[in-house]
């Protein structure tokens, strides 16, 4: 397999949620030699240096000064979120089994969704010794699944479904007796008590290269992330630009959308 293909897919594997996604190019750039700027603080930008900013963690602008007098701006841009469903506050639903109340991001084909090992990725405010830190989070194991009921009991599921998100998509957690468990199981993987949480269903199926000469290449967050990783690559092997090169990576697939971490954003 190609060395390119290989970091691709390293990197869409990578990517649990927006969040891992942002944290393994903010690593990419610090052994590149990128210094990370406070967006609250004042700048002294020097020539020839490398810089990058975040927002919210799911947003990144890298930057290079030339060396010379700038000659405007090379930019190049693609955005860090994907169609996922977004697990709320408090979502366990308690019936004859624990599902999960989710809610929709992003334009998705709902049936790809159906009957696969799920799991759980994101973000949480946990209080500390130190205070309040916003971890990441990432539960390694098949722990959901959102499963198709039998033909017999909708035997017009072959003639086109129309799948009502909020009834007919909630992820099956387990039985009766997991109600409250998956609280103390996000916390021991948060390394504390969560106060807060951005967290998404993930699908646990790997990237993977097919086809009879391997000329295909799937992945869960293909869309755009294959496009993120292609404009990161090609921003750090540019070379002897005489403008300033921008690296804009958006937490919103609108483009010019004026959301707090989008393209039209401050």
């Amino acid at each position: 397999m190609k060395e390119q293909i290989r970091e691709l897919m390293d990197f869409l594997d990578a990517s649990k949620s927006v969040f891992h996604a942002v944290k393994y190019l903010c690593d990419l750039l610090d052994r590149n030699g990128y210094v990370h700027l406070d967006s609250g603080d004042d700048w002294e930008l020097v020539p020839g240096g490398k810089y990058y900013v975040t927002r919210q963690a799911a947003s990144l602008i890298a930057f290079r000064i030339p060396e010379g007098k700038p000659k405007g701006f090379m930019m190049s841009a693609s955005h860090s979120d994907r169609p996922t469903f977004k697990i709320k506050e408090n979502g366990e639903l308690e019936n004859k089994y624990i599902r999960l109340a989710t809610e929709r991001y992003g334009g998705m084909i709902m049936s790809t969704w159906l009957d696969r090992p799920l799991s759980i990725a994101g973000r949480a405010l946990v209080e500390t010794e130190n205070g309040i830190e916003s971890r990441l989070v990432s539960i390694d194991r098949d722990l959901l699944m959102i499963p198709s009921v039998a033909i017999h009991m909708d035997r017009t599921v072959n003639d086109g479904k129309k799948w009502n998100p909020a009834v007919d998509l909630l992820p099956l957690l387990g039985g009766k007796d997991a109600a409250g468990k998956l609280e103390k199981l996000l916390e021991e993987a948060a390394g504390g008590k969560i106060l807060g949480s951005d967290l998404y269903l993930t699908i646990r199926q790997k990237a993977s290269v097919w086809g009879m000469d391997g000329e295909y290449i799937s992945s869960a967050a293909l869309d755009d992330l294959e496009c993120v990783w292609g404009c990161t690559r090609g921003f750090l092997a540019a070379q002897g630009s005489k403008a300033i090169d921008v690296l804009c990576v958006f937490d919103s697939e609108e483009v010019g959308s004026n959301s707090v971490q989008g393209a039209a954003s401050t």
